[in-house]
């Protein structure tokens, strides 16, 4: 018994100093709880994965460099590979390449996506006439694609390209409500010559700007709303509301429940 205790003990430890290693934060079932449920996500954050996190190593024959974590292994040396832009530096430097007219890279099933508006960007770079497609598909499993975006990938340097700049006119993306996954497929869909590269991909929920004549609303009644939060905080939120008094002064007297002001 105690060497099966020995054994689980030392593989809890085994994954506490691997967490510990890579930056990953380690809490009990409650804290993550409390993140999951209780908190908002910030709709504005990249939730596409990024190219420079491989924690699990996944190394192969074909995959020599490895993978990042969230994209798919390639399954032929005909498709794109990950690997480190040697010329450039920041986002560009980890970016996938390929040198034919094939996939670049996929990524299955990905979660946390928002519904509606959604932007998307991507930089390429590559030799004249290259370009990439970039597939969109809705729901779990599913292999049709449902949008479809071109850019060119043309340039020496690296460049970035948002919806709005898609060669086929294809510049909205919307997911629909009743999705929560999306799958996405990068292709190299026009290749001439030389290496076609991508990096610095990202999908978040849209920053619609709008511009509107405000309605000036007033008040028929008075109204005093509960106070939030309520009642153990060391500050609270009151919200009230009165009729036209651009010619007086208005005075809000707060009591506690002893009577004191």
């Amino acid at each position: 018994m105690s060497g099966s205790l020995d054994q689980y003990f030392n593989r809890v430890d085994s994954l506490l100093t691997w967490a510990n290693d890579n930056n990953i934060p380690v809490k009990t079932y409650s804290e993550w709880s409390q993140i999951l449920y209780n908190q908002k996500p910030d709709p504005y954050v990249n939730v596409f994965p990024p190219l420079n996190i491989d924690l699990d190593k996944n190394i192969s024959a074909l995959d020599i460099n490895g993978v990042p974590d969230g994209y798919v292994n390639r399954y032929w040396a005909g498709q794109g590979q990950w690997e480190i832009d040697t010329i450039a530096s920041g986002i560009g430097r980890y970016c996938f390449t390929i040198s034919g007219a094939s996939r670049i890279c996929r990524v299955d099933d990905l979660a946390g996506v928002e519904k509606g508006n959604n932007d998307f960007k991507i930089q390429t770079k590559g030799e004249p006439g290259d370009s990439v497609e970039v597939l969109f598909t809705y729901g779990k499993n599913s292999t049709n694609p449902d949008q479809v975006y071109k850019f060119p990938a043309d340039t020496k340097e690296w460049k970035e390209y948002s919806l709005a700049e898609s060669a086929n006119g294809n510049t909205e993306l919307i997911i629909p409500e009743n999705e929560s996954f999306v799958s996405v497929d990068i292709k190299c869909s026009n290749y001439i010559s030389g290496k076609v590269k991508i990096s610095g991909m990202y999908l978040a929920k849209s920053k619609l700007t709008s511009v509107y004549e405000e309605e000036s609303i007033v008040p028929e009644a008075y109204l005093l709303s509960q106070n939030y939060p309520n009642p153990f905080n060391p500050a609270t939120t009151i919200h009230f509301s009165i009729p036209d008094v651009k010619s007086q002064n208005v005075s809000l007297k707060i009591y506690d429940v002893l009577g004191r002001k």
